[in-house]
């Protein structure tokens, strides 16, 4: 599996992240190739700002160098200003549709928070994959055997050996493979047809 790269490298940033579709309640977002993290919060910044002033909004980021890290944390962050945040992203193919053994979609995490009133919001954080990649790189330098039905191996065999993992397996079956079906359009295509510059 690759991914390991982009954060051992020093930060190839261009740019500092920048607005460059503003359309009212939607933005479109180029990170400038600085890293997920940095633009992410960004991103998240300009959604509270806006959604504060609207009512709404709908921030699209690309253009990013390394992951996002816990979506959790970005969500929650929206709703401590008690707004309800729904985050997805994106990612290199390294999981394989229902059935499958090729790479065809990312790891493709979802997280949303919803504010309480006098409780602490509700937050929800997972990936699409039956296991996050960086869990596998843990369960590797751990050398522990992963759990069973996660990954498949280059000959697309069920493999609990993290060192040999090829491609990783949704959550769920079927009905994960849909789920990261559908964010890869939102995170992708869809996004690109309603913001194009």
């Amino acid at each position: 599996m690759d991914g390991v790269g982009s954060i051992t490298q020093p930060n190839p940033s261009q740019y500092a992240p920048r607005v460059v579709y503003d359309g009212g309640v939607a933005l479109r977002i180029d990170g400038g190739s600085s890293l997920g993290m940095v633009v992410l919060d960004f991103a998240t910044n300009k959604a509270i700002e806006r959604a504060t002033e609207l009512g709404l909004a709908m921030v699209g980021v690309f253009h990013s160098c390394s992951s996002t890290g816990a979506l959790g944390y970005y969500v929650e962050k929206i709703a401590s200003k008690g707004l309800v945040g729904i985050v997805s992203s994106g990612s290199t193919p390294t999981v394989a549709a229902f059935g499958s053994a090729e790479k065809n979609f990312g790891t493709n995490p979802l997280a949303y928070a919803i504010p309480g009133s006098q409780e602490p919001c509700v937050v929800y954080d997972a990936s699409t994959s039956a296991m996050s990649f960086w869990g596998v790189k843990m369960y590797e330098m751990e050398n522990r055997p992963l759990p069973e039905n996660v990954a498949l191996d280059s000959h697309g065999r069920t493999t609990t050996d993290a060192s040999l993992v090829h491609v990783l397996k949704t959550f769920g079956g079927a009905k994960g493979s849909g789920i990261s079906l559908l964010l890869e359009f939102l995170n992708g295509a869809l996004f690109y047809i309603g913001f194009s510059t």
